[in-house]
């Protein structure tokens, strides 16, 4: 979650971002070397819609690194690349947000997993 966040503003974090807790975990069980793909709809709001585009991920705490999310999984552009199993990723999310009407924002964000160099 965001929480409530001023029109105009660009890279405010999300709530989890402050203590690392959106934490994706590669089973021990597997002998599989994956990479992670994410992909989100559009923010919505009962009157308004904010471009998933405007959501950026990275998996450290750093806005450098952020990657904007798409709508589809973007095969040349894995969030996570070679996790061996019984390891994990941290992924860290941003939104900026533009000028909509307040409101009330959903979304839906999608990580998929495959072995590494395959397509999502």
């Amino acid at each position: 979650t965001f929480g409530a966040v001023e029109p105009n503003t660009a890279y405010a974090p999300a709530s989890g971002n402050t203590d690392a807790s959106y934490v994706i975990r590669v089973e021990q069980a597997t002998n599989v070397i994956i990479d992670l793909f994410q992909k989100g709809l559009d923010l919505a709001s009962t009157s308004d819609v904010i471009g998933i585009g405007n959501m950026s991920s990275a998996t450290v705490n750093a806005t450098l690194n952020a990657t904007p999310l798409q709508k589809f999984y973007n095969s040349t552009n894995p969030t996570a690349k070679a996790l061996t199993p019984g390891s994990n990723a941290t992924a860290y999310y941003w939104i900026n947000i533009p000028n909509p009407r307040a409101g009330n924002y959903n979304s839906t964000i999608s990580i998929k997993a495959v072995e590494t160099g395959a397509a999502p």
